[in-house]
């Protein structure tokens, strides 16, 4: 122990003799070290904790499958699917379904918009999840024209009632009220989204939207002892006897299952390994220039070190006061390390997609720290145990000559930072190739044309209350109001009204068929997907027309239905002809039809690396609903509008 205070006094006064050398090293460590266990704290919180739910291994994403009709998305589910699969199956423990809601809530406080799923009565016990304070809901409460009632995330709860006790007290959501009975505890994540509230889905399998409205998702949990593929069979099975008792609607649809784990972070977890090998790269670049800077300082204490060894000094001595320095310096700079990750953290987490924020813990906890301890002690032997292997090896006669060097030993020193050279460039070239494939990639998106102009645009989402606002004819009046005013404000260029704007998810897909064409049948027609827009959103947005005309205020409730497709969905129904005048009917009979009068280039909905699809446009006074999105291009900047779009 006396030897171990005299190596660190000496390793200290060493440091302190140099400082230049001290700080170089701290610095290159602090920031290699903090920049790993950032990211590993990232790492950590996304794909080595379990999800936050009971048995999460167990849960698996329920979708139909419909790829053998052309369509390469997994399909959701429709009520009497839903129940049908929820009742035949035989491997599953229980089933739960999801469906979108939301609307305005009003009384306490300022209104606002408030965020919602509607779930099946089975969810939480599902998940696991107990209530903070009320309960869950009951099946009875989950029966089509059930009570109204709600349960709060933790987190709206106290921002909006401030952590008040509200359980069966009244909230008015869309003019009607709803019960509070339930709040879910603070860190609970639910799989879809992050909705501020829920209510009973309350599904009517023999309710008018039948076996074509496919509308929620489903979530399974495997019954204890199955296998994802026997679930697979089991639910393939299910689908092959609705496809054998539903043929115009079911015929070539297959099961597809998904573990929920896999499609929450599927996407993600490539993008994470390759950061945690970028970083790593990153640290063994700085491990290998700390080692060579203490190749160098070993040179110039050959001298001092052969002393040592005439005075009696063994050679593992000689190794553990350049170890000493190394570890002393790797504890200060793991050390400083900790808290550059700190920083680094908060700094990740705000570039991370909210969804992956708000459904897992990203912080620094005791793993992360385990991890930079051992981090720390692995960088220490790889910058320190070179060096202190060659200060070790002394020609005491040559070295003890007045000017002489140890031939031996320079050789020796000459081979081992030429070895660190060549690790150091190959290790730098690597980096660089990779470094260079992902500016090379963000260039590249960067040159990606979203299809719109997204300078200056402001979006405002309103939910129309359903007791004031009865019929399409009371919508489209308020919303046309709304889009007039807006035009009118001084700071606005241009606004425009929407079901669904880009990157904001949402879209519903429609299956036309050009009315020129021979019918393929119902399993043979493409998703159209539709968006609802205002006769200036198309201006709006900056989308461009190639061909034909936007809407018009002709464009309205009795007038002749018109649309407006992208140039992919015109290819693919008139390929090599032109498709304005032509005319697409909807539905079964020959009585709905749609003509096409403007064509427009494709918009990246799904993000910038995504393909583009068959899209459509339909006029939102022929098609009116409650809910939409108003979207504003401002002069300026898009917040001098805020105020005015809430008002």
């Amino acid at each position: 122990m006396d030897t171990l205070f005299q190596d660190l006094r000496y390793t200290f006064r060493r440091l302190a003799s140099s400082p230049g050398f001290a700080v170089v090293v701290l610095l290159t460590l602090a920031l290699g070290i903090g920049a790993n266990t950032a990211i590993f704290s990232v790492v950590n919180g996304i794909l080595l904790r379990p999800l936050p739910w009971k048995e999460p291994e167990r849960l698996v994403s329920l979708w139909q499958d419909h790829r053998a009709i052309g369509r390469a998305e997994p399909e959701w589910f429709t009520p009497p699917d839903y129940f049908d699969w929820k009742t035949q199956n035989r491997t599953f423990e229980s089933m739960a379904a999801i469906r979108g809601w939301g609307g305005a809530l009003t009384g306490d406080g300022e209104p606002i918009r408030v965020r919602g799923s509607a779930v099946s009565h089975e969810m939480f016990p599902m998940l696991g999840v107990s209530m903070a304070r009320g309960r869950g809901f009951t099946p009875e409460e989950d029966a089509p024209n059930g009570p109204r009632v709600v349960v709060l995330s933790h987190g709206f709860w106290q921002q909006r009632f401030g952590g008040a006790d509200v359980v069966g007290r009244t909230m008015q959501i869309n003019d009607q009220a709803w019960e509070i009975v339930g709040i879910l505890p603070e860190h609970f994540r639910f799989p879809e989204g992050s909705p501020q509230l829920y209510r009973p889905i309350q599904l009517d399998p023999a309710g008018p939207c039948g076996r074509g409205c496919y509308s929620m998702r489903v979530i399974g949990r495997l019954a204890p002892g199955v296998t994802l593929e026997q679930a697979w069979q089991d639910t393939r099975a299910i689908a092959a006897r609705l496809a054998a008792q539903y043929p115009e609607t079911h015929a070539k649809t297959d099961a597809w299952l998904i573990p929920l784990r896999e499609r929450l972070l599927g996407e993600v977890r490539p993008a994470l390994l390759a950061l945690v090998g970028a970083v790593g790269f990153v640290l063994l670049i700085a491990c290998v220039n700390i080692a060579h800077l203490m190749l160098a300082r070993a040179a110039a204490r050959e001298r001092e070190a052969a002393v040592r060894t005439a005075l009696g000094a063994g050679r593992g001595r000689l190794v553990r006061l350049v170890l000493t320095e190394s570890v002393v310096l790797a504890i200060v700079g793991g050390g400083l390390g900790l808290l550059v990750a700190v920083w680094g953290v908060d700094a990740l987490v705000g570039a991370i997609p909210e969804a992956l924020r708000e459904r897992h813990t990203i912080a620094i906890d005791a793993r992360v720290v385990g991890f930079t301890a051992a981090l720390t002690i692995a960088a220490s032997l790889v910058f320190g145990l070179g060096p202190a292997l060659q200060s070790s090896r002394i020609d005491l006669a040559s070295t003890m000559k007045e000017g002489g060097r140890g031939a031996s030993g320079s050789a020796a020193a000459r081979r081992v930072r030429n070895g660190l050279v060549v690790a150091e460039m190959a290790l730098a070239l690597m980096l660089l190739a990779g470094a260079g494939l992902l500016v090379r990639s963000f260039l590249e998106l960067q040159r990606v044309d979203p299809g719109f102009d997204p300078r200056n645009l402001t979006i405002a989402s309103i939910s129309l209350p359903g007791s004031r606002y009865q019929d399409g004819e009371s919508a489209v009046a308020f919303y046309s109001a709304l889009e007039a005013r807006m035009q009118r404000h001084p700071a606005v260029h241009s606004a425009g009204l929407t079901t669904e704007s880009p990157l904001q998810g949402g879209d519903g897909d429609i299956s036309p068929w050009p009315a020129d064409r021979p019918d393929p049948g119902p399993n043979g027609v493409p998703s159209l997907w539709i968006r609802r827009v205002g006769t200036d959103y198309i201006r709006t947005m900056g989308i461009r027309l190639v061909e034909g005309r936007g809407f018009t205020a002709e464009d309205r409730d009795g007038a002749p239905l018109v649309t407006i497709l992208n140039t992919v969905a015109a290819e693919r129904y008139w390929p090599g002809e032109r498709a304005v005048g032509r005319r697409l009917r909807f539905g079964g009979d020959d009585s709905t039809f749609a003509t096409v009068v403007g064509i427009v280039e494709g918009v990246r909905f799904d993000g910038l690396d995504a393909p583009l699809k068959m899209e459509g446009y339909m006029p939102f006074a022929q098609f009116p609903g409650s809910s939409a999105q108003l979207v504003a291009r401002t002069e300026g900047s898009p917040s001098a509008i805020a105020a005015a779009l809430r008002a």
